[in-house]
């Protein structure tokens, strides 16, 4: 039995990120585990005590579980809140599980925003899948398929892709790899002037993507 870990946070950003979590795990057959963390420092400067927002933050987490609960009693979803460093908690709790999901950076105001790049943060300091859930993400919206970007580190694609072809099995959705880049003007240029221009760059990585498509179709 996997588990995911969601950050919880108290914002609607957190909200969805729990909304996505649960439904993901649903089809997954994995467990949900909330998790709030307090940041002394901050809790300092407001003037608030952590042990008051630790309490506040235990009963808001509860009523989060109990709502999901009504709405997928099968499941089982736990939650606690921890003291700390917001980044450095969270990654290291991802470890222990299989899964981390947290609310998107882009938020409509500029706190929101930086408060809300811990996702960011999280998802390079741990070797634990993670999961950046749109700050405009809803659950009625119509989408199919799962998107791969696919870069030139081999090892770190192939684990990003062996993820997404589960998810699409779970899920029965189509998979596509994308493999896209950027290069300086003066290599373009450069490039142009040698007779060859780009086009080879995009063959090798069109080549790359067949290569790992037979790999998941052989597996």
């Amino acid at each position: 039995m996997g588990s995911i870990l969601v950050g919880i946070d108290g914002s609607d950003r957190g909200r969805r990120a729990l909304d996505w979590a649960v439904r993901f795990a649903r089809v997954v057959g994995y467990d949900v585990h909330m998790l709030a963390v307090i940041d002394e420092a901050i809790a300092n400067k407001a003037g608030v005590s952590v042990e008051t927002i630790i309490e506040t933050a235990t009963a808001a987490l509860e009523k989060k579980r109990q709502a999901a609960l009504e709405s997928y009693p099968d499941m089982h979803i736990q939650s606690s809140v921890s003291v700390g460093d917001i980044v450095g908690v969270l990654a290291d709790s991802a470890a222990m599980h299989d899964l981390i999901v947290l609310g998107s950076h882009h938020g409509h105001t500029i706190g929101e925003t930086i408060g809300g790049a811990k996702g960011l943060r999280v998802s390079v300091s741990t070797s634990v899948p993670t999961v950046v859930v749109p700050a405009d993400w809803d659950a009625k919206q119509q989408g199919a398929g799962i998107v791969v970007g696919v870069g030139p580190d081999e090892a770190v694609s192939a684990r990003a892709i062996d993820f997404g072809a589960r998810a699409a099995v779970a899920f029965g959705q189509p998979l596509e790899l994308v493999s896209a880049w950027g290069v300086p003007a003066w290599l373009e240029r450069t490039a142009e002037s040698m007779g060859g221009g780009l086009a080879p760059v995009g063959e090798q990585r069109q080549a790359e993507l067949d290569r790992q498509l037979g790999r998941l179709a052989y597996e």
